[in-house]
């Protein structure tokens, strides 16, 4: 048993056994995290810690403590069920954070991964989701890939413009696709990057993209081509152009997905 599955243990007997509540609520005293990182163990903590006020009937000592849970680490989604039980519990209006919880699930649906989710519905600014969430991603990613590198002889990089509903937000994504010739195994990391779309100027759009693409050369990286999506496909020349003028001698090139929907939908 882990000492988190411990600690688990040990509020599931506290809010059952009244004479121990009080040591629970005192006992599980979550560290802060530090500079904006997720702290999974922080959050649950912080979560054992309203159930037990709550269980010795202190609701809106119990509501903070969910409250900060979720400060604590944006994606432990529980901390906003919990919120939710316990507002209910006080009679109070539940639709705010219900509604948060079922922005978040559509924007997961539709985006690759929870770092642009979380972005996309508020809970983490642009500046902790790239120096945080995207930056811890994109360096696994990275020593994935040179681990790999005798292997996989080059990079396609993929991009494409997305929205996510009911938030009518758009983003740009970025992906990458590479063969293992080892596996022969074609593998895509979808999410390498995602950029909020302010700006849906092409030259901003392939700006972000550039930048992508010299990480992976600054990473000894070869980039041979890049697939545009929706919001791009239509600019492919240009953006070959654009790319050139940057020193990036790859192909650019629509996507099949994109070549066969309606001329109104493509991009």
């Amino acid at each position: 048993m882990s000492a988190l599955d411990g600690v688990r243990s040990a509020v599931g007997r506290a809010v059952f056994d009244t004479d121990v509540v009080r040591h629970a609520i005192e006992g599980f005293l979550p560290v802060a995290p530090r500079d904006g990182e997720p702290n999974l163990a922080a959050a649950t903590c912080s979560a054992l810690r309203a159930r037990a006020l709550w269980s010795d009937r202190d609701e809106e000592s119990a509501l903070a403590e969910a409250r900060r849970a979720h400060a604590w680490c944006p994606e432990f989604v529980d901390a906003l069920d919990l919120q939710v039980r316990i507002l209910e519990a006080l009679g109070r209006d539940t639709t705010a954070v219900v509604g948060q919880l079922r922005a978040y699930e559509r924007a997961r649906r539709e985006l690759p991964w929870h770092g642009p989710a979380l972005l996309t519905v508020g809970w983490i600014d642009r500046d902790t989701y790239v120096r945080v969430y995207e930056s811890s991603r994109q360096r696994r990613v990275l020593d994935r890939l040179i681990a790999l590198r005798g292997v996989v002889p080059g990079v396609s990089v993929v991009a494409s413009v997305v929205e996510t509903e009911p938030l009518a937000s758009r983003g740009l994504v970025v992906g990458l696709n590479f063969l293992d010739r080892e596996s022969w195994i074609r593998v895509s990391i979808d999410g390498f990057a995602f950029v909020p779309v302010a700006d849906e100027r092409l030259d901003a759009l392939v700006a972000h993209v550039v930048a992508v693409l010299g990480r992976l050369t600054a990473a000894g990286l070869q980039t041979y081509t890049l697939v545009c999506g929706k919001g791009l496909c239509s600019a492919v020349d240009e953006i070959q152009a654009t790319l050139l003028a940057n020193g990036f001698t790859i192909i650019v090139y629509p996507s099949q997905t994109e070549i066969k929907e309606s001329p109104s939908d493509r991009c």
